[in-house]
């Protein structure tokens, strides 16, 4: 069973389009208009590439790099806010997760009413 890809499903998609056709004129004009582009709206092939295997490879490292960093800085947030809290609080201000356990304990013990 062979995947069908989407210009084997629309056969319009492989069609060539007439370079001089006018809806390439001006789908070249809205590419190169809001991207602000060096290269003019009529040298733009309609078979080819725009920015070619360049973006595609810098697009790939980016997801890559963000992927790997990904836990480390969060890690590193962590970490910092930690840090923090414990250089700006005073020292009887900042209480530990032990201690949190403790107090959340004593409080539900105290309000909790006592089956008979």
């Amino acid at each position: 069973m062979s995947m069908s890809t989407m210009s084997d499903t629309f056969p319009s998609l492989r069609a060539p389009v007439a370079a001089d056709s006018a809806l390439v004129r001006e789908v070249a004009e809205l590419v190169v208009s809001p991207l602000n582009l060096e290269t003019a709206a009529a040298d733009i092939q309609p078979d080819e590439m725009l920015y070619g295997d360049d973006l595609a490879a810098f697009c790939v490292g980016c997801s890559v790099l963000a992927n790997l960093l990904n836990l480390p800085l969060l890690i590193l947030v962590f970490t910092a806010a930690y840090l923090a809290r414990l250089y700006l609080l005073a020292r009887s201000d900042s209480a530990g997760p032990l201690e949190a356990f403790r107090a959340y304990r004593q409080a539900s013990a105290s309000t909790a009413p006592r089956p008979s």
